[in-house]
Formats: structure tokens, C-alpha cells, sequence
């Protein structure tokens, strides 16, 4: 039996890595995790560190802050911050390009990742010992975090009200597939605008609202107003002690706290409600669902005419298998796009093993004996990341 694809965790995603680029540096750890139960009323947080590196960067430089940054490695941009994204500087460019649309802006070095991988740590380590033990890593910038036994805590001290009388708000941003019946404050920007998860799909046409506050209907929902009330305080948590601005974002699944996460950015939170679910994967482009890349992206279109959520969901098993490449992944990617995730938080531990490695470019032409030293100079890296 095929086995169907995991989201990807601390030790293969490179998203927003510097180290993502060929050369040196790419440094990878791989550990043991153990998963969180995946009960029906689990809450989920994914927590999002808006633009990682450069806030890294202006924690050590405090004059860096409000101006223009971009983290590089050798001739490209590799991130930037949202001062920088205003003038056109986008992830994955070229220096010499970003220079041009930016002549102001700010370089800073992202060869050595002893400083990220610090602060990285830091920021599981306080939620990790503080809030929730099943926290899994994506990449440097990335957790999920399963909050279930906390809201269970809360949950005792907040028992459920009458629905028509609550009397906790919900803490950031909610989505409901449509406005609250009791929605005091709507936000400003149009539905249609708002971008969605994938940058090329837009929300469909429909009256459906981010609201600030409404009426929770069950337990379910007084459960993740209760995870947004706790997403609030490790967000506020991670930034009074770290100094670390996040998103986060709150559902019943890996899948919706990833989505809600995305709705608004930076330095906020979102609730995507499972009411919610339906419309807001009906205005997603297929590539927007875990696991289905631009080659499957590709295939789909192809051979099965399918570019969207809803036409995946119509369209003949048997194509979206020989696109997908085997039932598994077509199971799986079927799953999503009804809005079902039952994967489960699995805890990062420890790396198992380290690596890194070069690409000893710059020793082209070098005399004897310059890539035995630059072999020993990585073999201390590799040494020095190793856990204690």
C-alpha cells in the first residue's frame, strides 16, 4: 500500500532558506518526531515568522530597521523584508535587478546561518517549553504547533455560553465562508481582493468577509476561539521575549491553520472556521494544496484539463492518478481539496544527522591544499551545529 505524502518538516523544506541556493552552506538535519494524537476536536496553529531573515538582521543591527533589506548569497537576493517588497525586491532575485528597483536598499550577508539558526531555535524552544510540546519545524521560520491539551485547559476555565451571548471575542481575524450574524466591525479591504494562499488566485466573487468578532455556533468553534485567544499570547510572547514579529494562523487541521495563516500578513492572525472551509477552497488554484507542485501542476493540466480546486475534485480519478504519478498521492491531494487533513503534528527532536556542503567554486585556479582546508573548515561547521 502506497504510503501518502507528509507536509514537509524541519528537515526537508528549504522554503525561504538561504541555504536553499547551490553553494555553501546547506547545512540539513534530520531527526525523530513523535505525533500528536489527532483527535476530532484537535486546534491547530501554524505560526509564520514574517520575513525571518531580515528581522534576524535588524536584531543585530537596530539601525536597519524601517529601511530596505535584503539577506543575499553570493549574487542573489534569497529574502527580503516588507520595506524592500514595496519598491518591487522579491525573493530569488538578482542583486543587480533589486539594486535597480531599489537603489536604497540594504544588503546583508546570508552565507553564515549561525545567527538565524539561533534565533530559529530560540523561538521553538519558548513555545515548545512554554505553551505545547508538539511543535514541528518547517524549515527555519515555520511551526505547527497542536494546542489541543491547552485549549482543553482553557476550555475548563471558559466553559461554552449560549451561543447568541458570547462573551470572548475572537482574537485577530475570522473567516466563516460568510459574515458573522453579529459582526461589529468588518474588515475594510473587499473580499475580492484579498490574495489568496496561491498569489494567482483571487477569492471567488461571493459576499464573504473577514470579521473581527461574531458568534460561535458550538463547542467546535469555542474551541478555536479559544486557540486564537492562545495564538495571541505566544505570538505576544515570542515578541516581548525575542523580539520576533509572527502570523499565525488557527483551524481544525495542519491545512486550515496553513491557509489562515496566509490570509493576512504581516503581524497578524487569522481563523479559518471549518464552515469556512468549502468557499475558501472553491477560489484555490490546484497548486495551492500541499504536495502538488509545479511538475504535478503541470501534469494536471495537461491531462486532465484540471487547474483548479473544484475541477480536481470533478475530474476523472483515473487522470488525476497518471498525472499525480500513483493512487497515494491522488488520495492524498483528493483529501485536501475536500478540506480533510487528519495529519497528524509530529514533534521535532534532535537531528539525527547533519550535513553540509560546497560547492568549492571559488577554488577554481586555487593552489594545492585549498580544498583540503575548505573540507576542514566544513567539517567544524558540521561539527559546531551539532546538538550538545
Amino acid at each position: 500500500m502506497e504510503t501518502p505524502p507528509e507536509w514537509p518538516s524541519d528537515e526537508d523544506s528549504d522554503a525561504d532558506d538561504p541555504c536553499a541556493l547551490e553553494g555553501r552552506g546547506r547545512l540539513r538535519a534530520a531527526g525523530g518526531r513523535l505525533a500528536a494524537p489527532v483527535r476530532p476536536d484537535r486546534c491547530i496553529i501554524a505560526l509564520d515568522i514574517d520575513a525571518f531573515y531580515a528581522q534576524v538582521a535588524e536584531l543585530r543591527d537596530g539601525s536597519l530597521r524601517g529601511r530596505p533589506v535584503a539577506i543575499q548569497q553570493k549574487a542573489i537576493c534569497v529574502t527580503c523584508n516588507y520595506e524592500a517588497r514595496a519598491f518591487g525586491v522579491h525573493k530569488l532575485q538578482r542583486i543587480a535587478e533589486a539594486k535597480r528597483m531599489c537603489p536604497r536598499l540594504v544588503l546583508v550577508s546570508g552565507e553564515d546561518l549561525t545567527p538565524f539558526r539561533a534565533v530559529s531555535s530560540a523561538v521553538f524552544e519558548l513555545i515548545r517549553s512554554a505553551f505545547t510540546p508538539h511543535v514541528q519545524r518547517l524549515g527555519m521560520d515555520e511551526v505547527f504547533l497542536d494546542v489541543s491539551d491547552a485549549v482543553d485547559a482553557l476550555e475548563a476555565g471558559c466553559p461554552l455560553e449560549p451561543p447568541s451571548t458570547p462573551s470572548l471575542p475572537w482574537a485577530g481575524f475570522v473567516f466563516a465562508g460568510q459574515p458573522h450574524a453579529k459582526a461589529t466591525e468588518v474588515d475594510p479591504e473587499p473580499s475580492d481582493a484579498v490574495p489568496c494562499p496561491d498569489a494567482s488566485a483571487r477569492w471567488a466573487p461571493t459576499p464573504v468577509t473577514l470579521v473581527p468578532v461574531g458568534a460561535a455556533p458550538g463547542r467546535a468553534e469555542h474551541r478555536l476561539r479559544l486557540a486564537s485567544a492562545l495564538a495571541a499570547r505566544i505570538r505576544f510572547a515570542v515578541a516581548s521575549r525575542l523580539g520576533i514579529r509572527c502570523c499565525a494562523g488557527v483551524g481544525t487541521s495542519k491545512l486550515a491553520a496553513k491557509f489562515a495563516v496566509n490570509l493576512r500578513k504581516p503581524a497578524s492572525q487569522s481563523v479559518l472556521l471549518p464552515s469556512g472551509m468549502p468557499t475558501f477552497l472553491a477560489s484555490l488554484r490546484v497548486q495551492a494544496l500541499p504536495g502538488v507542485g509545479h511538475t504535478a501542476t503541470k501534469r494536471l493540466r495537461a491531462l486532465a484539463g484540471v487547474e483548479s480546486v473544484p475541477q480536481l475534485l470533478v475530474a476523472p480519478r483515473a487522470l488525476v492518478e497518471e498525472a499525480l504519478g500513483n493512487k497515494g498521492l491522488a488520495a492524498r491531494a483528493l483529501s485536501l481539496a475536500r478540506g480533510i487533513d487528519d495529519d497528524p503534528v509530529k514533534a521535532s527532536g534532535p537531528p539525527r544527522t547533519i550535513s553540509d556542503e560546497d560547492s568549492f567554486r571559488a577554488l577554481r585556479g586555487s593552489p594545492a591544499g585549498a580544498s583540503t582546508r575548505s573540507g576542514d573548515r566544513l567539517q567544524l561547521e558540521v561539527s559546531a551545529a551539532a546538538p550538545r
